[in-house]
């Protein structure tokens, strides 16, 4: 068998058979993880580990706002862009789902 690697997508050349996948990465920041340029989501099932930011404080664009442990790996949540956290949504302990609205981020 031999892979071949083309942007994200891997390619596997097999006895004649060609199989193509997308790599992607879960702990790349993509506008995926800001839902109505408000609601931050969870990028996987974990638990919340810690809340970093203070709700009604100003953040600067990459703060960080919380930790997500997945799979023994702790994963930071950021601030999208400057702005005021607004709420969280789950409390340190609290499991999320993937896609779960984990903070009310208000863009400035």
């Amino acid at each position: 068998a031999a892979v071949a690697r083309h942007g994200a997508q891997r390619v596997l050349f097999e006895n004649g058979e060609r199989l193509a996948v997308e790599w992607v990465d879960p702990y790349a920041y993509t506008e995926l993880g800001v839902h109505g340029e408000t609601h931050l989501k969870a990028p996987m099932p974990g638990r919340v580990v810690a809340l970093l930011a203070k709700i009604g404080k100003w953040v600067a664009k990459g703060t960080p706002l919380l930790i997500l442990e997945a799979m023994k790996m702790e994963h930071t949540i950021t601030a999208p862009g400057d702005g005021v956290v607004q709420d969280f949504y789950f409390s340190a302990g609290e499991q999320v789902n993937d896609g779960d609205e984990l903070v009310d981020f208000a863009a400035e």
